[in-house]
């Protein structure tokens, strides 16, 4: 058995776990969530979560930047499933292996 490399002396790994903790926080179950609780983005009440202001973040980036996440076709939706249900979990499987320096994470 190896042994393990201090997390703070990985300076690689620090970006793969800030990339992997943005996604599993602010785009998979704050972004993505919006898209599958708020079906109209014209014609909605504010759920529980995300949170309001999370809610008009996204829709003032889908109007100004990005039609399809305001369109919300088939297409998207599935994608937004597929980063729920695999990517999501996936992402904090992954924080907790970069930040332990589990070897089952990397090829």
């Amino acid at each position: 058995m190896r042994e393990v490399i201090p997390f703070r002396e990985r300076k690689v790994d620090w970006a793969l776990w800030g990339f992997f903790f943005i996604n599993l926080t602010f785009i998979t179950y704050q972004v993505d969530t919006e898209q599958l609780v708020i079906k109209d983005p014209d014609d909605f009440e504010y759920p529980v979560w995300p949170l309001p202001f999370i809610i008009d973040l996204v829709h003032w980036w889908g109007r100004n930047f990005d039609p399809a996440l305001m369109a919300r076709p088939v297409w998207w939706q599935m994608t937004i499933w597929i980063d729920q249900l695999f990517f999501g979990p996936f992402y904090a499987a992954a924080l907790y292996a970069f930040w332990r320096g589990r070897e089952w994470i990397r090829n």
